[in-house]
């Protein structure tokens, strides 16, 4: 992954101009583990078109997303609920997540920094999963009413937060493995 102000044409999607001749042929190579490619050839217009209508669609999702997360914080500060501050924390990393898998957090938050473009979705996966966790414990009150799932929940906040900690130091396709069993085991 390039930085983002290092590309020829500074798009969330990764862009590609090519002036083909009457017989061009054109070979492109890809390497990753997240094996996600949308290969397709557009003219400009159409590209720009294109892209409008869904900036305009996922700015309406992360409008939403974000005016959850504020009146969920200002419900925390009225109330004291430990819930809704973690409903907070859950939002916030849920919308991270998009943001990074569409392009947005590294033209928006990460612009310099390829690294999390590539790891921030695993991190933001777990992160996720460990605040979706504790919002469970916490709403439904786990510990007082059900502590053996209380402590089955525990586990999965110590692997997500183990596999946020190993993204930093393994290879990207264990982490990927490991994050996908780990969500197969608790998410819905």
């Amino acid at each position: 992954v390039y930085s983002f102000y290092k590309r020829d044409v500074m798009s969330k999607p990764m862009v590609f101009v090519i002036k083909p001749q009457a017989d061009s042929i054109f070979y492109l190579r890809v390497k990753g583990i997240i094996s996600q490619i949308n290969l397709s050839l557009s003219t400009p217009i159409h590209f720009v078109a294109e892209q409008t209508h869904e900036d305009y669609i996922l700015g309406i999702f992360f409008g939403l997303m974000i005016t959850m997360a504020i009146y969920n914080f200002l419900v925390f500060v009225s109330t004291r609920s430990k819930s809704n501050l973690l409903y907070v924390g859950y939002v916030i990393s849920f919308a991270l997540v998009f943001a990074n898998l569409l392009g947005y957090s590294q033209r928006y938050i990460f612009k310099e920094f390829p690294w999390m473009n590539n790891q921030g979705y695993l991190i933001f996966v777990n992160l996720t999963g460990i605040f979706v966790i504790l919002f469970t414990n916490s709403f439904l009150e786990l510990k007082k009413n059900n502590p053996k799932l209380y402590k089955s929940m525990n586990i999965f906040i110590f692997n997500n937060s183990l596999l946020i900690i190993t993204t930093f130091f393994f290879p990207i396709k264990i982490i990927v493995f490991t994050t996908n069993i780990n969500l197969l085991i608790y998410a819905p």
